[in-house]
C-alpha cells in the first residue's frame, strides 16, 4: 500500500543488528534518509492499479485493510518491540 522506497522493510535485513545500523546510518545521513520522503513531492501515478502513491489513498488502502481484517476475524495484535 505505500509508495515505493517510502519504507524500511525489515525482512530487507540479515539481522536484527543489520537493521540497527541501517537505521543508525539514516540518522546520521539527512540526504539518504530524506529519500524516504521524496516521493511525497512527486506527482502521483493513477493509471497503476491498486497502487498507493499519496498520502490519502496509503491512508485508504491500510483502513480497507484492518476493517477486511475484522470482518475476516484476524485477532487484534500489538508489537511492543521490533526485538520480539
Amino acid at each position: 500500500m505505500a509508495p515505493p522506497n517510502s519504507y524500511i522493510h525489515v525482512e530487507d535485513f540479515k539481522t536484527p543488528e543489520a537493521l540497527v545500523d541501517y537505521l543508525n546510518y539514516l540518522d546520521s545521513n539527512d540526504t539518504a534518509y530524506l529519500e524516504y520522503h521524496a516521493w511525497r513531492a512527486e506527482s502521483p501515478v493513477l493509471d497503476v492499479p491498486n497502487a498507493s502513491h499519496n498520502t490519502e489513498r496509503m491512508y485508504c488502502g491500510i483502513c480497507q485493510n484492518v476493517s477486511m481484517r475484522k470482518k475476516l476475524g484476524y485477532p487484534k495484535r500489538m508489537i511492543k518491540s521490533v526485538r520480539n
